[in-house]
């Protein structure tokens, strides 16, 4: 193999050279020094990840139902993806009971006959649930009762008669 004299000064400055590549080979940027070396880009970084976590946070929020809070709330701290959040949400109890009820709301309501009102607006009852509006706000009990969803009780009292409570058990 072939040798190569060179000057001693020019050794100096390439063993230097080499010397800085083993820094920065050892580098590892830190928040701290994006913040000391570039704080425009870390300012932008941080304001980014905080929309993304705030938006995170309402699609978490948004996708759940009420009674689904305490699972919302470790959705949230554990860091779960939005994406991944909203299947667990799904697939939590709450909700299917929650779909299997509008499914059975809206069978009652494609099965009415036409006299019944099915499908039309109710004019004529429109005190009638004023009435149930006013109940409902007024009574602690119905609003926990119906998850604070005044739209489910109102749906309630207009098909409650064609509602059919199974007999317990004994």
């Amino acid at each position: 193999m072939p040798t190569v004299e060179i000057e001693q000064e020019e050794y100096d400055r390439l063993k230097g050279l080499d010397a800085e590549v083993v820094e920065l080979r050892e580098f590892e940027p830190t928040a701290e020094w994006l913040s000391n070396e570039h704080p425009e880009v870390h300012d932008g970084v941080y304001a980014s990840g905080v929309e993304a976590e705030r938006a995170r946070i309402l699609g978490i929020r948004d996708a759940a139902l009420p009674g689904q809070e305490k699972l919302v709330d470790e959705l949230i701290a554990e860091g779960t993806a939005l994406a991944e959040a909203k299947a667990k949400l799904l697939a939590d109890p709450k909700m299917r009971e929650e779909v299997k009820r509008l499914r059975a709301l809206a069978a009652y309501k494609d099965a009415a006959p036409p006299s019944a009102g099915a499908g039309e607006e109710e004019t004529a009852e429109a005190t009638g649930e004023e009435a149930w509006t006013k109940e409902f706000q007024a009574d602690a009990n119905l609003q926990k009762e119906f998850g604070g969803d005044l739209k489910r009780y109102l749906a309630y009292r207009r098909n409650e008669d064609r509602v059919r409570v199974p007999k317990k058990q004994a």
